[in-house]
């Protein structure tokens, strides 16, 4: 698709463009493939300006779908090895409330993988209230993980019923 950002020019860090448009044609862009140009003039520097622009939007875009898959690596590691199943909200609070660090390293993965383990038992479903009471036992691995806001957090969620 070709993309004429020729009545955006001396607007291209309004946010309106640089926010809404460019982002919404980064999450396109698996869908469509862009070239952007300025149609009447020849002014490279403005062109390399949206390039650039919509290129850090890919890559700010592409990290946040990495802090996912490492989640999503992690429980798929704890179910494979120990047969526990998170329900989709159990997964989100545990997403919510556990720091990146812990399922990106391979010593504290490890020792979370068998806190699991030992916590739940082998071949079970972890629901919200189960993960919550991991995550609240000062005995689990997962507790001394939680800064203070992600036990705030965690009473908050308590309070409103579970809904994340």
């Amino acid at each position: 698709i070709v993309v004429d950002v020729s009545e955006w020019g001396g607007h291209f860090n309004e946010e309106l463009f640089s926010s809404v448009a460019l982002s919404f044609l980064s999450d396109m862009s698996d869908s469509w493939k862009y070239i952007f140009v300025l149609s009447g003039k020849n002014d490279s520097g403005s062109l390399k300006r949206v390039t650039d622009k919509y290129m850090k939007i890919k890559t700010l875009s592409a990290q946040d779908h990495i802090k996912t898959d490492y989640y999503h690596t992690f429980l798929d590691a704890v179910n494979n090895k120990y047969f526990l199943r998170f329900s989709s909200g159990a997964a989100k609070i545990f997403q919510r409330l556990i720091p990146e660090t812990a399922v990106m390293n391979k010593e504290t993965a490890v020792l979370l993988e068998r806190d699991m383990k030992d916590y739940f038992g082998i071949d079970a479903t972890v629901n919200d209230e189960m993960i919550i009471a991991y995550l609240t036992d000062p005995d689990s691995a997962c507790f001394e993980m939680l800064e203070d806001k992600e036990r705030c957090d965690i009473l908050h969620i308590i309070e409103e019923g579970h809904r994340i």
